[in-house]
């Protein structure tokens, strides 16, 4: 349903609000702890031989920053976030999953469909600065098109 583009977007539309935005697929507690280690990379801290000394790095970093964002990607599975969540205090952290009870571990934000020409008007201002008139009606009447087929869920590519 677009979870992760709009994880993306959000991050995207936000990212001045952060000194780091940071991803990682949240699948499997092993995908999970490896990108979790691997974000050493970006945050340019000094990598060590071992990926549970990169991780401890990792996680000391999120403890002592503040105005971070991490993205949990596919965090379908709730119980492996438990081990992490509460060490990833002093920044926040966005998760996109398919798990319909959420509740206590993480509040619930649900992606609804948009109204039509809310729809049309996304993918038209993606696609395009172009105004919409005489010369380009046609092109935003398949942007319409398009959106209906999607069935105006906020799905985009970054």
């Amino acid at each position: 349903m677009g979870k992760t583009q709009t994880a993306l977007e959000f991050a995207h539309r936000h990212r001045h609000e952060y000194q780091a935005v940071l991803w990682c697929l949240a699948d499997k507690t092993e995908t999970l702890t490896a990108q979790l280690a691997n974000l050493a990379i970006p945050l340019k801290l000094p990598l060590q031989q071992q990926q549970d000394e990169n991780l401890r790095s990792v996680l000391d970093w999120f403890a002592t920053h503040s105005h971070w964002l991490l993205i949990l990607d596919n965090a379908d599975e709730l119980t492996l976030l438990k081990t992490w969540l509460p060490q990833l205090q002093q920044g926040k952290v966005l998760v996109t999953t398919r798990a319909q009870v959420t509740e206590p571990l993480l509040r619930k934000v649900a992606l609804l469909e948009m109204e039509a020409l809310e729809a049309a008007n996304l993918l038209w201002g993606r696609a395009t600065d172009l105004p919409v008139n005489g010369e380009t009606w046609r092109e935003y009447n398949r942007a319409q098109i398009l959106a209906k087929t999607l069935g105006y869920l906020p799905i985009l590519k970054s």
